[in-house]
């Protein structure tokens, strides 16, 4: 089912009071986000980004719609209670895929995948995605 949601993430609008930002950060000094294990990206995900290449509408380095490796970084505010308030994709210089991540991880987040904290206030912390693709067809 998470499948299906992370897919239609792309062409949903963020949650309503979550703020989601495109930035840069040194994201090493953040603590690593802990989460419920979902295995990372899934066949739509990957199919979406293939698109996104494959229509022209960003392009990276050395990368095509059926050969390509993009890790994009973000940063989550999670409350205590494992909601997440604020969310700093890291710029790629790709909107769409900056988007997608975005509401990914609000997606993610609303599903109950962050881990509730001892903190009293919110924190943050790092993560990452990455889109991987060999297709040698």
């Amino acid at each position: 089912m998470i499948s299906a949601l992370i897919a239609l993430a792309a062409m949903a609008a963020p949650q309503a009071g979550v703020q989601v930002d495109v930035g840069r950060a040194n994201w090493s000094s953040y603590p690593a986000l802990i989460r419920a294990h979902r295995p990372f990206p899934t066949e739509p995900m990957v199919d979406f980004v293939a698109e996104v290449l494959r229509e022209r509408q960003c392009s990276f380095e050395n990368q095509t719609e059926r050969t390509f490796d993009i890790t994009v970084p973000y940063l989550a505010l999670v409350n205590p209670d494992g909601s997440v308030s604020r969310v700093v994709v890291g710029d790629t210089g790709c909107r769409p895929i900056e988007t997608f991540v975005g509401e990914v991880v609000v997606e993610i987040a609303r599903q109950g995948d962050f881990r509730r904290s001892a903190a009293s206030q919110p924190r943050w912390y790092a993560s990452e995605i990455n889109f991987n693709l060999d297709d040698y067809r």
